[in-house]
């Protein structure tokens, strides 16, 4: 299967659970995966996490973290992307196989990841990212 993310660029696909903690937590994911992720990061979302976005917005309860997200999006030129699957986590699943690094704080995604044997970042002690390689 041919890779859209080879050479120097290293892409990391968000999954919404991981955008939703830059308010909730109040930490900026996008800066604490920058100070742990060495290379050149270009940051993606598949287009059923901008999707999953929107929805939340609708609740009164979620829209602030949505709104700090989409925010943080712009601000670190996050590109929506196409991405096989009908949900957001198999896209994310799809944009992994092709060699992204998945950034999650989704348990169940991460052992789906684990298993496949996708890389993968996730908030850690609420404010430091964990890395997993296997």
């Amino acid at each position: 299967m041919g890779s859209r993310f080879k050479g120097e660029i290293i892409m990391v696909a968000v999954d919404t659970s991981m955008l939703l903690s830059c308010e909730e937590q109040k930490v900026d994911v996008f800066d604490a995966m920058r100070g742990e992720i060495v290379g050149n990061i270009s940051f993606v979302v598949p287009k059923q996490v901008i999707e999953e976005l929107n929805s939340l917005s609708l609740s009164a309860g979620k829209r602030a973290a949505v709104n700090v997200a989409k925010g943080l999006m712009e601000k670190n030129s996050v590109r929506a992307l196409e991405a096989g699957g009908n949900s957001a986590d198999d896209a994310l699943v799809e944009l992994g196989k092709e060699g992204a690094i998945v950034a999650t704080n989704d348990r169940k995604l991460r052992a789906r990841l684990k298993k496949e044997g996708i890389k993968n970042v996730y908030l850690r002690n609420k404010k430091n990212i964990g890395l997993s390689w296997k």
